[in-house]
Protein backbone atom coordinates (compact mmCIF):
# COMPACT_ATOMS: atom_id res chain seq x y z
CA UNK A 1 0.00 0.00 0.00
CA UNK A 2 1.21 3.23 -1.19
CA UNK A 3 0.47 6.55 1.02
CA UNK A 4 0.29 10.31 0.30
CA UNK A 5 0.30 12.89 2.92
CA UNK A 6 -0.68 16.44 2.51
CA UNK A 7 -0.83 19.68 4.55
CA UNK A 8 -3.75 21.20 5.96
CA UNK A 9 -4.95 24.18 4.07
CA UNK A 10 -5.88 27.76 5.30
CA UNK A 11 -9.27 28.47 3.51
CA UNK A 12 -12.04 26.24 6.04
CA UNK A 13 -15.48 25.32 5.71
CA UNK A 14 -17.03 27.35 9.11
CA UNK A 15 -19.00 24.08 10.25
CA UNK A 16 -18.15 21.09 11.57
CA UNK A 17 -17.60 18.14 8.70
CA UNK A 18 -15.72 15.69 7.20
CA UNK A 19 -12.00 16.74 6.45
CA UNK A 20 -12.58 16.36 2.97
CA UNK A 21 -15.25 18.54 2.88
CA UNK A 22 -13.52 20.85 5.24
CA UNK A 23 -10.30 21.41 2.91
CA UNK A 24 -12.78 21.46 -0.07
CA UNK A 25 -12.86 25.25 -0.54
CA UNK A 26 -9.13 25.04 -0.90
CA UNK A 27 -8.53 24.89 -5.47
CA UNK A 28 -4.94 23.31 -4.54
CA UNK A 29 -6.78 20.72 -2.22
CA UNK A 30 -9.17 19.70 -4.36
CA UNK A 31 -6.76 19.33 -7.27
CA UNK A 32 -4.10 17.73 -4.82
CA UNK A 33 -7.71 15.03 -3.81
CA UNK A 34 -8.10 14.13 -7.32
CA UNK A 35 -4.48 13.50 -8.10
CA UNK A 36 -4.21 11.62 -4.24
CA UNK A 37 -7.34 9.47 -5.66
CA UNK A 38 -5.55 8.48 -8.79
CA UNK A 39 -2.02 7.88 -8.33
CA UNK A 40 -2.50 6.10 -4.53
CA UNK A 41 -4.20 4.22 -2.15
CA UNK A 42 -4.93 6.14 0.12
CA UNK A 43 -3.83 9.64 1.53
CA UNK A 44 -3.87 11.62 4.82
CA UNK A 45 -3.72 15.16 5.84
CA UNK A 46 -1.24 16.90 8.00
CA UNK A 47 -3.20 19.20 10.25
CA UNK A 48 -1.96 21.70 12.93
CA UNK A 49 -4.26 21.07 14.84
CA UNK A 50 -5.02 17.32 14.61
CA UNK A 51 -1.65 15.62 13.47
CA UNK A 52 -2.51 12.65 10.92
CA UNK A 53 -5.93 12.90 9.95
CA UNK A 54 -7.97 10.61 7.38
CA UNK A 55 -10.15 12.56 4.61
CA UNK A 56 -13.36 11.10 6.24
CA UNK A 57 -13.06 12.09 9.74
CA UNK A 58 -15.60 14.74 11.15
CA UNK A 59 -13.44 17.54 12.43
CA UNK A 60 -14.66 21.14 13.97
CA UNK A 61 -13.30 24.32 11.72
CA UNK A 62 -9.60 25.75 13.21
CA UNK A 63 -7.45 28.57 12.42
CA UNK A 64 -4.05 27.64 13.60
CA UNK A 65 -0.16 27.77 11.49
CA UNK A 66 2.42 26.24 12.14
CA UNK A 67 4.95 29.39 11.46
CA UNK A 68 4.28 32.50 13.06
CA UNK A 69 5.85 34.55 10.11
CA UNK A 70 5.03 33.10 6.38
CA UNK A 71 6.76 34.74 3.95
CA UNK A 72 6.70 38.44 5.29
CA UNK A 73 3.48 38.12 6.67
CA UNK A 74 3.15 37.49 10.37
CA UNK A 75 0.77 35.02 11.39
CA UNK A 76 -1.33 35.57 14.71
CA UNK A 77 -2.61 32.09 15.23
CA UNK A 78 0.70 30.21 15.11
CA UNK A 79 1.71 27.25 17.42
CA UNK A 80 3.91 28.14 20.47
CA UNK A 81 6.78 25.94 21.21
CA UNK A 82 5.85 23.21 23.25
CA UNK A 83 2.59 22.98 21.14
CA UNK A 84 4.39 22.57 18.07
CA UNK A 85 6.92 20.01 20.29
CA UNK A 86 3.41 17.97 21.22
CA UNK A 87 2.05 18.49 17.90
CA UNK A 88 5.18 16.56 16.52
CA UNK A 89 5.02 14.16 18.68
CA UNK A 90 1.50 12.83 18.34
CA UNK A 91 2.85 13.07 14.39
CA UNK A 92 6.20 11.21 14.61
CA UNK A 93 3.95 8.22 17.12
CA UNK A 94 1.02 8.17 14.09
CA UNK A 95 4.24 8.34 11.30
CA UNK A 96 5.45 4.92 13.05
CA UNK A 97 2.59 3.40 13.25
CA UNK A 98 2.02 4.31 9.45
CA UNK A 99 5.52 2.73 8.39
CA UNK A 100 4.56 -0.45 9.56
CA UNK A 101 1.36 -1.12 8.04
CA UNK A 102 2.50 0.53 4.72
CA UNK A 103 4.98 -0.21 1.58
CA UNK A 104 5.79 3.65 0.99
CA UNK A 105 4.42 7.08 2.38
CA UNK A 106 5.24 10.17 -0.46
CA UNK A 107 4.74 13.65 1.15
CA UNK A 108 3.40 16.27 -0.94
CA UNK A 109 3.59 18.68 1.79
CA UNK A 110 5.51 22.76 1.94
CA UNK A 111 8.82 23.00 3.25
CA UNK A 112 6.97 24.25 6.60
CA UNK A 113 5.69 20.16 7.33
Amino acid sequence: MIVAITNCKAMKQDYACSVDEMYSKSYVYRAQREFFNEAYDKYLIFSAKYGLISPNKIIKPYDLALQSKIGRVNVTNSLNTEQKEQLFEKVEKQLIELFNIVDEVHFHTSNIY
